[in-house]
């Protein structure tokens, strides 16, 4: 795919080369982090877990946890928080973003998430801490199909048309996207426990009017 892209009066202007360009399609970051496990698991021993009330997973107690008790992973996390921001989704560099709130889930056994997406953020993020085979996908869900769900038709099923990304996580993967982008965890297949840091974003500061001058 070839894609030229100009400036004019302050827009991007894509010049589409080849036959498909997938226009306004949905930035997801993908990462790695590496996780001193020596220090990481006495940590998630010590974690004060609650079920929640879907009874299909549990979160940790603090939502600050990344000021706390994941404090040595705070750095890595905002360092690719920049990247994705800044460097992929070209926001300029003067809007400094923040984590606002974090939190740890555990899944066990038939534990999932059910589709949903984080209100009151602007990117999300999830880092995974400790991970195992059949532990659960995260899945990225397309919000309706190509033709906003007015008609459907049988498709060959492909990156353009897809409904569904399904991302199998490993150890130290941090995955980041649009916190409106809708997405949830397959069911975990084994006994073994799966932990992952979920966080959410806001801007610092003041944001632009809607019309600032150039």
């Amino acid at each position: 795919m070839v894609l030229k892209v100009s400036r004019k009066n302050s827009r991007s202007v894509a010049t589409i080369v080849n036959k498909i360009h997938p226009a306004f399609s949905t930035p997801i970051y993908k990462d790695r982090i590496q996780i001193d496990k020596n220090v990481l698991n006495p940590i998630l021993s010590d974690i004060d877990f609650k079920r929640i009330d879907t009874k299909d997973r549990w979160h940790s107690s603090n939502y600050k946890i990344l000021d706390n008790e994941l404090a040595f992973l705070k750095d890595e996390v905002q360092s690719r928080i920049e990247d994705y921001a800044h460097n992929s989704l070209g926001m300029a560099r003067r809007h400094k973003l923040k984590i606002t709130d974090s939190w740890v889930m555990k899944h066990g056994r038939d534990d999932k998430s059910d589709m949903h997406w984080h209100p009151n953020s602007i990117i999300s993020g999830v880092l995974y801490l400790q991970t195992y085979k059949d532990c659960g996908n995260i899945c990225f869900f397309r919000e309706k199909n190509l033709f906003s769900d007015i008609l459907d038709f049988e498709f060959s099923h492909n990156d353009t048309n897809a409904r569904i990304i399904e991302v199998e996580p490993i150890d130290g993967m941090v995955l980041l996207f649009p916190s409106k982008t809708l997405h949830g965890v397959n069911q975990s297949q084994t006994d073994v426990k799966r932990f992952c840091c979920a966080f959410n974003t806001w801007i610092e500061g003041e944001l632009d009017p809607p019309f600032r001058a150039k």
